[in-house]
């Protein structure tokens, strides 16, 4: 079997994936994993450095993707609380600084993905008020990261 280098973000991003499918099946399974907590730090591999590789290559790559839209082809609402998102390029900017700065909440300590509201903030650098919130299940969550990873398999340079 040809597998890319982990080195390379396409390589890390299979990785971190096979990971989260072998969890996720071990925890329907019954096994004592914290998917929750996986889910989160998957976001790394599946979206965080997919985001960062393909913006360097591709500034305005993600702009053309209206959540409104998205929302329409399936893709989980996200429930703002502060602020807005209008496109996928400030919503995963959003989510890159909250995962990044461990700037997220859990509704509840359940390892079931459907019993937990995962809140993520963001606030710009030297601010002492979040100017960004916005929240979703972490079912939900598990979704758009899949949707991502899907339309990035897509994208032009992936």
């Amino acid at each position: 079997m040809t597998t890319v280098d982990r080195n390379l973000v396409w390589g890390f991003a299979i990785r971190t994936q096979k990971n989260l499918d072998y969890l996720m099946a071990a925890g329907d399974d019954g096994a004592d994993v914290h998917l929750v907590t996986q889910l989160i730090t998957s976001m790394l591999g599946l979206l965080i450095f997919p985001y960062e590789e393909l913006k360097r290559a591709s500034p305005n790559i993600f702009k053309s993707h209206a959540l409104a839209d998205l929302a329409a082809d399936g893709w989980p609402t996200w429930t703002f609380s502060i602020g807005q998102s209008q496109d996928l390029d400030d919503l995963l900017r959003h989510l890159r600084n909250s995962v990044s700065h461990r700037r997220i909440r859990f509704s509840s300590e359940s390892r079931k993905l459907q019993n937990v509201e995962i809140e993520f903030r963001d606030r710009p650098r030297g601010a002492n008020k979040d100017n960004w919130g916005a929240s979703l299940n972490a079912k939900h969550l598990h979704e758009f990261v899949r949707k991502f990873s899907d339309l990035i398999r897509v994208t032009p340079n992936s």
